[in-house]
């Protein structure tokens, strides 16, 4: 028996009779439940921990674990079965299903991306995951979302294929654009391809922002016959073009057919006042997603106290089909263009902070550290360094198992050092605050942790504040978001800004 067969089998006895001991009278669905939770937990303690390990394993060796621990709760259902309804027992094999089938389905790129090696998965298990394509048409599965994960791993390869075509070079929004290429071919049924449209628009929209998409807005007001749809994206629609009016809005870079701007709050020609100090912020989003939307009302905050605030827009991975590298690339032609106009702007040149959350807290430290990664076209003259930098859950090192995506197409994988912060640290560095979670699964504390203690012994002015207990997300976390705000404010009044 595997050692994942004797952790899950563990697992479901003492969990099953710990839920069965606490409850014996309860309904046979609910002690079904409560056993399914416990086994649940025992798998995810399990593999999630182990996931970059696991997937490298070789195919046969992966399928038989992920084979192994769905028999264990296939065979929990068994055993319960007799005592519960039909159709419910029919959701549950489905879920279960689905969910296994996407771990399977995940392998190929996953395997590639932690071992550089192609590995496809035997034939038997690509004919298993081939029969799911018939399930894309029923409507009765858009409300199971193992089911709905199943399918946006699905499309999320299908993408990455599509995408290689050059049709795509001069796109904005590629990801969507393939997308809604994609759905008719793979779903007939109109129910579930209007169902797919609307989630994947409105998702767009709310993650990535509503430049250059009312082609696609009209088209799906043509097509969809959901009236619910079509209100629920032009509500979302119009909310974002009203939230881009009222501010000043500059193109700081043409690459290719795209442009990018800086949203800026508080600009005042110079002859007007003093000289402001100027903030200038960098979303978050795992460099895949994200919008300077997400920062107006912060600008306007920092506005409304005399500052030029600025939220940038960069290339993303599901925007543009970029790396991380353009994104670094971007983000130091945005404080160039800064600079270079700051008297129009009415900014102080020796006050402009860098910041951000994620990997905009990545970006602020990479506009300082990240030398080697200039676009051919900037005008160097400019600096793109800023005058301090503040990091919310920045990334300091993209060599990371987690990171490793970055670099698995690269002919040379030491390529992501030259983004990568703690592999860029030296003396001379802007004044930085880093603030950081002891809990944050997405970007582990010791990373921040050994970025300080390496930028400090390098004779930097960097501080580290720790927040005990917290999570990734310390920015809008209700119980940390005031520290961070506060401690940010406390740190710009102690640099004279």
């Amino acid at each position: 028996m595997s050692k994942l067969m004797v952790v899950l089998g563990l697992g479901l006895m003492t969990g099953g009779a710990q839920a069965q001991s606490a409850a014996e009278a309860a309904e046979p669905k609910q002690q079904y439940l409560a056993e399914q939770k416990s086994t649940g937990k025992t798998f995810g303690a399990y593999f999630y921990p182990r996931y970059s390990q696991l997937y490298t394993l070789a195919p046969a060796a992966f399928v038989a674990k992920m084979d192994s621990a769905r028999r264990v709760f296939d065979a929990l259902l068994d055993r319960h079965a007799p005592q519960l309804e039909v159709r419910f027992v029919e959701e549950q094999r489905t879920e279960t299903r689905f969910y296994f089938d996407r771990l399977l389905l995940d392998y190929p790129d996953a395997h590639h991306t932690y071992t550089g090696q192609t590995a496809p998965l035997p034939a038997a298990i690509t004919r298993r995951l081939r029969r799911n394509l018939a399930d894309f048409d029923q409507p009765a599965l858009l409300t199971n979302n193992d089911f709905k994960e199943y399918f946006r791993s699905y499309l999320r390869l299908q993408v990455r294929q599509e995408l290689r075509k050059p049709a795509y070079a001069r796109h904005d929004n590629k990801w969507l654009q393939a997308t809604w290429k994609l759905l008719p071919r793979l779903i007939r049924n109109q129910q579930c391809r209007e169902f797919w449209q609307q989630h994947y628009l409105y998702e767009h929209l709310d993650n990535h922002g509503v430049k250059n998409t009312a082609d696609l807005v009209s088209r799906f007001n043509a097509s969809c016959q959901d009236t619910a749809y079509r209100g629920k994206i032009n509500r979302l629609y119009e909310q974002e073009l009203a939230g881009r009016r009222n501010h000043l809005v500059r193109t700081y870079k043409t690459v290719g057919a795209q442009t990018l701007d800086l949203h800026l709050f508080g600009a005042v020609p110079s002859g007007t006042g003093q000289p402001r100090p100027a903030i200038v912020f960098f979303h978050g989003g795992s460099w895949s997603e994200g919008k300077p939307d997400w920062f107006f009302g912060t600008c306007e905050d920092f506005a409304k106290r005399g500052w030029v605030a600025c939220a940038v827009e960069y290339r993303t991975v599901d925007r543009h089909n970029t790396l991380p590298f353009a994104a670094v690339r971007d983000a130091r032609s945005a404080m160039r263009w800064l600079r270079q106009h700051a008297a129009e702007l009415g900014l102080d040149t020796a006050r402009i902070v860098a910041t951000g959350n994620s990997a905009g807290g990545h970006l602020a430290v990479a506009t300082a550290l990240a030398t080697g990664c200039d676009e051919p076209t900037d005008d160097v003259r400019w600096s793109p360094r800023p005058n301090a930098v503040v990091a919310n859950a920045g990334v300091y090192d993209l060599t990371t198992s987690g990171n490793a995506w970055i670099s698995k197409d690269l002919p040379d994988k030491a390529q992501v050092r030259s983004i990568s912060p703690l592999h860029l640290v030296g003396p001379g560095m802007p004044p930085m605050l880093l603030l950081h979670g002891t809990q944050d699964g997405n970007v582990p504390f010791a990373t921040a942790e050994a970025f300080y203690q390496a930028a400090t012994a390098a004779g930097n002015r960097v501080e580290l504040e720790t927040l005990p207990n917290a999570g990734h997300f310390i920015w809008f976390d209700p119980r940390f978001g005031k520290q961070v705000y506060e401690r940010r404010n406390s740190y710009l009044q102690s640099l004279g800004y």
